[in-house]
């Protein structure tokens, strides 16, 4: 019974292994040397020794390509075959997955650290194609009995390293020069498991401003430096991290670099690197992985300062003469508010004053206005160590293109335009300058050098004051412009006399304030004296400033010209001081009417011309006028000089001229001078009343007036008394011409017609009765 047993059980294991031998087993390889379109693929296999290894497979996916695949890549290398090959068997269904990422059977060993090297799929939304790396899959699912087979149409591109692979990506290349800079570039090809998140070029430019990036890409500020923390904060190096490494939610990732940047992962697979979102996961290479990202990672180690925008903006020069001078807490970031007027490299003067450049307070473009005055942080002995001002000026300019005219507003800070837009950082804010800004020069030389002001200046020479002038600290000086002076008239003459340097010396320093008044300072009427003693009153009225004191009243015409010491406001008028005394006698010495004083001498009236109390107007014929007249004569004739002296004395004051005024004289009733503008001209004779003769006429060349409002006018010929006796004359005889004329005209109106009578009798015409 049991021996039976025994040959059931031996003849049931007989029957089963013939039927295991009798059915045929198929492999991949099997499958790929039926299918012809293999056939270059086999020898592929063949050459790299892998086509009997596959047959040790206990399960595998191959993505085969077909033989067209081959024709222009035909070197095949055992790494590149390998990684046609998955560890595992996957299905086509499992394959439509975009983003998956699957292991191959090509191991990097130390470069990955992970099961073999990675491949990629991506699946066409619109068209639901399936591409594996760069092989599209045109047939799936081919079964053999120890793994799949899916058919592609492109041999497999292994991944090359991650340096070659940035920069291949055209979006990648600014990220990649940086790496480069920082000699990253061999790191990267040669370095193992690194993960790199890359911003892409677009989203570099327009998140890193211009100066930034130039600020890192040089050694100014330590620009390298910070480009060096930058890009090792976008570096990963402790292991490859594929986007399927990450969990959902967020992960601090440590960087090359040192401190962490932080990853989100939502439930869908999106990610988010440094707050940006990823918009490529997983660009494969040999020793790493990465993913672009749309976003700039900044560490915390890495912070923009105002010095470190200078640099980026090619004002390095004006960095390196503040760094040597000590002067860094005003780029280093601080509580308080600058703005730096930086000049370019290409335009900066030696002549640099650093802290000319340094406004105290952050000015924006919108509050900057037109002639408004800033403070710098310049602050010297001459002000009283008060911050010297720079004026702001808008000038409108037109830029012209081939389509418009654009009209724009250009900023410039003492006359040197503004480059570009300003930057702002932090506290603080740049303007470019095209040039370098001057402090403003000592006064003398404002004077000297400006046609307005070249009178002042010409006074203060002469009077001997330059140096009391120079050295006079923080003030203002109200100075008269040229015209203002012209308008003295014969004032002007007696100044230059030496006799005349102390009233020269008390007017020029009546315009000279011992403080510094700007403009803005100016509002309600105040009192400030002046370097001569003498009070002034300094008011604003319909945003016109004055100036007065006493007797006068000045427009300032011209405001806030910056000096060295203070500041100038030039004057329409120039103000007398209170105790200055021009009088009649000073007007003549002016211009020296020595014949004219020594005919009134012997005429005895010097006292009226003078210091009278009487405004008297006296005309002043010059010395060639007196070459014609018989002067020795005049002078040994008391009488006759005393009527020729009165002639030229007007016993009143002439506020203005006008054409055809009547003016007495001291000679008599009957000696009248008559006003007359030139026709055709813009000045003025005089000549005697009645006296008709254009040779006789006397023009008015210019005059001054004293202290009461007398004057002195300056003729160029002598009127002469014989003239007003010619007045009476004159009238006479027109009477007497006229009495004679009428008599005789009646005469022969009465002849004639007796004449006709006695004609018509003797020729015996009768009267016709009616």
């Amino acid at each position: 019974m049991l021996l039976n047993i025994r040959i059931l059980l031996l003849l049931l294991l007989i029957l089963s292994l013939l039927s295991i031998f009798s059915v045929a087993k198929k492999t991949i390889t099997d499958l790929l040397y039926e299918d012809k379109r293999f056939s270059n693929l086999v020898r592929a296999l063949q050459r790299t020794r892998i086509l009997h290894e596959i047959n040790r497979y206990e399960s595998a996916t191959l993505f085969a390509p077909v033989n067209e695949a081959f024709e222009d890549d035909p070197l095949m290398t055992r790494e590149r075959m390998l990684y046609h090959f998955l560890i595992e068997e996957i299905k086509g269904e499992e394959l439509k997955k975009n983003g998956l990422l699957l292991n191959t059977r090509l191991n990097m060993g130390e470069k990955l650290n992970t099961l073999g090297q990675k491949v990629k799929v991506e699946v066409e939304s619109d068209s639901n194609i399936v591409y594996v790396g760069n092989g599209k899959i045109t047939e799936f699912d081919k079964k053999a009995d120890n793994g799949i087979i899916h058919v592609i149409n492109g041999v497999l591109d292994t991944p090359v390293d991650l340096y070659t692979t940035l920069t291949s990506m055209d979006q990648l290349t600014v990220f990649s020069d940086y790496l480069r800079m920082r000699k990253l570039d061999d790191y990267l090809s040669n370095g193992n498991h690194i993960t790199i998140f890359a911003p892409t070029n677009d989203v570099i430019k327009n998140q890193l401003k211009y100066h930034e990036r130039e600020y890192l890409m040089g050694e100014c500020g330590g620009g390298l430096d910070d480009l060096d923390l930058w890009t090792k904060y976008h570096l990963h190096n402790d292991r490859v991290l594929y986007s399927d490494s990450f969990e959902n939610g967020n992960t601090n990732v440590p960087t090359v670099q040192g401190e962490p940047i932080k990853v989100e992962k939502d439930e869908q697979g999106n990610m988010r690197v440094a707050g940006g979102n990823v918009t490529f996961k997983d660009l494969l290479a040999e020793n790493g992985v990465i993913h672009v990202i749309t976003n700039v990672a900044i560490p915390k180690a890495l912070h923009f300062t105002t010095h470190k925008y200078l640099c980026g903006l090619k004002a390095t020069k004006f960095v390196a003469s503040i760094i040597k001078h000590g002067l860094q807490h005003y780029i280093e970031g601080s509580n308080a508010s600058y703005t730096i007027l930086a000049p370019r490299d290409d335009s900066l003067d030696e002549s640099l004053t650093l802290r000319y450049h340094i406004l105290e307070g952050k000015y924006l473009p919108s509050d900057l206005k037109d002639e408004m005055l800033v403070k710098s942080e310049l602050k010297t002995e001459e002000l009283r160590n008060h911050r010297q001002r720079a004026i702001v000026n808008l000038v409108q300019k037109w830029d012209n293109n081939e389509v418009e005219s654009i009209q724009r507003t250009e900023i410039q800070f003492n006359g040197i335009g503004v480059i570009g837009e300003p930057v702002e950082i932090g506290n603080d804010i740049i303007y470019i300058l095209s040039n370098t800004m001057t402090p403003p020069q000592p006064i003398i030389k404002i004077l000297s050098n400006d046609k307005q002001l070249a009178s002042m200046g010409t006074y203060i020479i002469i009077n001997n004051i330059v140096q009391k002038v120079r050295s006079a600290k923080g003030i203002t000086m109200i100075a008269p412009s040229s015209e203002a002076f012209s308008q003295l008239g014969l004032i002007n003459a007696y100044f230059l006399l030496h006799e005349a340097k102390v009233d020269l010396n008390s007017v020029l320093l009546h315009h000279i304030i011992n403080e510094t008044i700007y403009s803005e300072d100016i509002t309600d009427e105040k009192t400030y004296y002046t370097m001569g003693g003498d009070p002034v009153k300094v008011y604003k009225k319909d945003n016109d400033i004055f100036v007065s004191n006493a007797n006068y009243t000045s427009k300032v015409s011209r405001k806030d010209v910056l000096t060295s010491t203070g500041v100038l406001h030039v004057l329409d008028k120039v103000i007398f001081p209170p105790t200055l005394h021009i009088t009649l006698g000073k007007l003549l010495k002016g211009i020296n009417a020595q014949t004219f004083l020594e005919i009134v001498k012997a005429a005895n009236l010097t006292d009226l011309v003078q210091d009278p109390l009487e405004p008297y107007t006296i005309l002043a014929p010059t010395e060639g006028a007196f070459e014609k007249i018989n002067v020795t004569k005049l002078l040994a004739d008391p009488e006759l000089a005393s009527r020729w002296a009165r002639l030229h004395i007007i016993p009143k004051k002439l506020d203005e001229l006008k054409n055809g005024d009547e003016v007495p004289t001291l000679l008599s009733n009957d000696a009248i001078l008559v006003i007359k503008k030139e026709l055709g001209g813009s000045y003025y004779n005089i000549e005697v009343k009645g006296y008709w003769s254009f040779k006789e006429k006397a023009k008015l060349l210019s005059s001054g007036r004293a202290w009461n409002g007398g004057a002195v006018y300056e003729i160029d010929k002598v009127l002469l008394p014989e003239h007003v006796q010619q007045i009476g004359r004159t009238f006479s005889d027109i009477i007497i011409g006229f009495v004679l004329f009428g008599f005789l005209a009646m005469s022969g109106i009465y002849s004639w017609h007796f004449w006709n009578i006695w004609k018509r009798e003797s020729q015996g015409y009768r009267e016709i009765e009616s």
